[in-house]
């Protein structure tokens, strides 16, 4: 199964945990790519893939423990992982505003901000997960969960293979700090 998210929405925490409960190994599509050197770093400090050298590091691996499955996660899950080798993708989505505040505190660049909530405020990386994995794809929101309670909603979602719909867009109005990424 794979989990995918904006950046800080959780997708790390969450996975690994995950895959403990459900006692499989867990992959960072992003540390494989690093470790193959499929990229390097821009210069503001931001990781850029050869996302053909990258896809092929993330799919020898996976394909070393196909039989017994694996939770597999990252940003750019679309771009490293055919449908064929999952099962499921669980979309992580949290309030642009939550997610504002964690870019604040980790120090990025004003653009990098809001990129990353317009990013989420559209819902770029579920649109991109369902048009690559399709019926295979769910999202859930987390925000204001607890790292135990999200564990619980994503255990839920891959059970049920059911999710929920987010949709930043239909309340943006009535959060005006969210007016000002869209104008």
């Amino acid at each position: 199964m794979g989990v995918a998210g904006s950046p800080s929405v959780g997708k790390s925490t969450l996975s690994v945990l995950v895959a403990k409960r459900l006692g499989l190994p867990h992959l960072d599509v992003s540390k494989v790519a690093r470790e193959a050197k499929a990229g390097g770093f821009d210069n503001q400090g931001m990781f850029v893939l050869n996302i053909r050298k990258a896809r092929n590091a993330v799919r020898e691996t996976l394909l070393k423990d196909r039989v017994r499955g694996y939770v597999v996660e990252g940003s750019f899950l679309w771009d490293l992982v055919p449908k064929s080798m999952l099962d499921l993708v669980v979309v992580l989505r949290c309030d642009p505003l939550i997610l504002e505040k964690r870019y604040r505190r980790t120090g990025y660049s004003q653009q990098r901000i809001a990129d990353n909530v317009v990013g989420e405020l559209i819902g770029y990386v579920s649109a991109k997960c369902f048009e690559v994995y399709g019926e295979k794809c769910v999202e859930i929101d987390i925000s204001g969960k607890d790292v135990s309670n999200a564990v619980e909603k994503i255990l839920y979602a891959i059970e049920s293979k059911r999710g929920e719909v987010v949709d930043w867009l239909a309340s943006a109005s009535s959060k005006k700090r969210l007016l000002k990424y869209l104008s």
